[in-house]
């Protein structure tokens, strides 16, 4: 099984951190960045994208798998390009579980490992926890699950012709989750992992286009997509009255919704 570790960059070059543990990471860059980008990883492989490509992550994204899988790669591995490290719970000395970094060694192993269990499951994408450092999010008695969300960050795909939406330039991974759970019936999360990266306080990448304007069309197109029984936002009150009907204001209060799976797992 050959695994290909990449991930798509932009406006990044200083500021790649996965680069910093993952050995010969694959970063896809415009080609008018990939010179900055070798001077600060000199230890990652620059992939030159295609002149049109970037600027939006979805299309990065299928272009990746479209060159990966075209090479005979087998496992194709999407990191966000700032990911600090990986974390795992153990268990400590009173039985309760506590936070670990995970080391190299354990992480190209888990990459292997877990993509074979996958493949015997019949699922074609796999991911871990997304929430970071939430002990409520890993349940030691159920360590896999199987119609649950996996985050962008980290997503491990196996060989498929399933690609990113490009009209959502936000929410692509939320829709990718819901193609792969339509045909495959199945997809693997290993919730004793999460990452631990800086997606929200980063500049670059996506964080140059996205606006709150953005993310509410994204929104609306993926509950289009797939309808509001499965793609559920939570709304609440703002804090604002009305003052001629005394009424509180409804609005969203989180832009990312809650899946509903209409299907049997875990």
């Amino acid at each position: 099984m050959l695994v290909s570790i990449c991930s798509p960059s932009r406006h990044r070059a200083e500021k790649v951190l996965t680069a910093q543990w993952v050995e010969k990471l694959r970063i896809y860059v415009d080609a008018s960045e990939a010179s900055a980008y070798r001077k600060h990883n000199p230890g990652a492989v620059i992939v030159k994208c295609a002149d049109g490509i970037q600027g939006n992550v979805a299309r990065v994204r299928n272009y990746i798998l479209d060159k990966e899988f075209g090479a005979g790669v087998d496992v194709v591995v999407l990191l966000d390009d700032d990911i600090r490290h990986l974390d795992k719970w153990v268990p400590d000395e009173d039985g309760k579980d506590k936070s670990e970094v995970v080391g190299k060694e354990e992480f190209y192993r888990l990459l292997g490992e877990y993509s074979i269990l996958a493949e015997e499951w019949g699922a074609k994408l796999w991911g871990i926890n997304p929430v970071r450092g939430d002990r409520r999010g890993y349940l030691a008695t159920c360590p896999f699950r199987t119609h649950v969300f996996i985050g962008g960050p980290f997503q491990v795909i196996l060989k498929t012709d399933l690609r990113y939406d490009e009209r959502m330039m936000l929410k692509e991974d939320y829709d990718y989750v819901l193609q792969h759970l339509n045909r495959y019936r199945r997809i693997l999360r290993v919730d004793r992992y999460y990452h631990y990266n800086l997606s929200a306080e980063n500049t670059g990448g996506c964080a140059d286009y996205r606006t709150s304007e953005l993310e509410t069309r994204s929104m609306e197109a993926l509950m289009r997509k797939w309808g509001r029984k499965i793609v559920r936002l939570d709304v609440g009150i703002a804090s604002r009255h009305n003052p001629d009907s005394g009424n509180k204001t409804r609005q969203i209060t989180d832009w990312n919704p809650r899946l509903h799976i209409p299907i049997k797992g875990v």
